[in-house]
């Protein structure tokens, strides 16, 4: 079986457009639909959780000591205000678009 990634893009009437790259042979295929964009007539609480989100969300990790902290935060490993990096002026739309995938935490 052969993977490919390709980028593509669902019209008004609900077809699906894709270039193959040349030479793709004809047959049957099993298509994953990855959307970049939830469409903004629902309310962000009521997306669902992605299967990533969460296995991160159930992830439990030792808790840091002071002194840890400390130490991310001087060879700036953690950073708390990292959305503001981002050009976005509020901390809840950092964490919005975050979720939305429109930036990189």
């Amino acid at each position: 079986m052969v993977t490919l990634h390709l980028k593509g893009r669902i019209t008004e009437n609900g077809r699906l457009e894709v270039e193959l790259p040349e030479g793709t042979p004809p047959g049957e295929v099993t298509v994953a639909i990855n959307l970049q964009h939830v469409p903004h007539t629902a309310a962000w609480e009521e997306i669902p959780w992605t299967p990533e989100e969460i296995a991160l969300t159930l992830s439990v990790k030792a808790p840091k000591t002071g002194a840890e902290i400390a130490a991310m935060m001087d060879s700036g490993e953690l950073e708390f205000r990292a959305w503001q990096s981002a050009d976005i002026p509020d901390a809840v739309e950092w964490v919005r678009a975050l979720r939305r995938g429109e930036i990189d935490g």
